[in-house]
């Protein structure tokens, strides 16, 4: 497992400091390749002294495997002062499953379970979106600031084919970072020619890695993942932990002019 450090400018100084952790597609079963990913990963950000985890989807392998679910999140909690999760096209995919049976499982382990919603505190908005392949992607509804300062703004989609979708109208124009995962990197890569597959609509060219949105700030990173897709497995494309760090900007944004200090 590798771990990937991307620095962002913050867009206000509240942030600066502040350090986001992403992972993704454990599709967890509980192997011992999976523990020693888990492993190296509490060592990874017990060194990085990260602010915020965030489960960014498809956290188990199959139904038959949710049962080893709470002692995986029971250890991942700890990682951070704050931890969010959301559903990947997998937990959406579930149908049989109660409505709310995602929410309660990460709410027994402390962690906030964010479909169609947002958390927010006194430094970011965190917006969790559903999967676009198998669930309902949109903005929560009851979206409204809290508080009289602004904060920063994080987008959190499982599948990168989410935040094009959603991306009309303007809709993302407040958004300063979107976090990924869902491609696998490709999971096999050849040498010179890349990802040899990815469940996208656009191919391979949202593998992995960074991305701007063009004539803004706006900046898309996705993950490698953390495990395989149906205990396949992985060649020349690594596991990865994604760390978003903020750092001091010569211009801070203002986004009103009101609430602006």
């Amino acid at each position: 497992m590798r771990v990937t450090e991307y620095i962002v400018r913050a867009p206000m100084p509240v942030v600066v400091g502040k350090k986001i952790a992403f992972v993704s597609d454990w599709h967890w079963y509980g192997s011992a390749t999976n523990f020693k990913v888990l492993e190296a990963l509490e060592k990874a950000l017990s060194k990085n002294e990260v602010d915020y985890l965030i489960l960014g989807g498809d956290i188990c392998e199959d139904a038959d495997r949710i049962d080893k679910l709470p002692s995986l999140l029971k250890r991942l909690r700890i990682l951070a002062k704050q931890c969010l999760a959301i559903p990947g096209n997998w937990e959406s995919g579930k149908r049989w499953l109660p409505e709310n049976f995602w929410k309660d499982l990460y709410a027994e382990q402390g962690i906030t379970f964010l479909k169609n919603d947002y958390f927010q505190d006194e430094f970011f908005r965190f917006h969790g979106i559903d999967d676009i392949s198998s669930g309902d992607c949109r903005f929560s509804k009851n979206m409204k600031p809290i508080g009289s300062l602004p904060v920063a703004e994080i987008m959190l989609a499982h599948n990168p084919d989410t935040v094009i979708a959603l991306d009309e109208n303007g809709a993302l124009r407040d958004m300063d970072v979107i976090l990924c995962g869902h491609n696998h990197g490709g999971q096999i890569r050849l040498p010179f020619i890349g990802a040899l597959y990815c469940p996208s609509r656009y191919g391979r060219y949202f593998d992995r890695g960074e991305f701007s949105r063009q004539a803004t700030h706006l900046r898309m990173i996705i993950s490698n993942g953390m495990g395989e897709a149906s205990e396949t497995f992985r060649w020349n494309c690594s596991r990865e932990a994604v760390i978003v760090s903020f750092r001091p900007s010569k211009h801070y944004r203002l986004r009103n002019k009101k609430t602006a200090r």
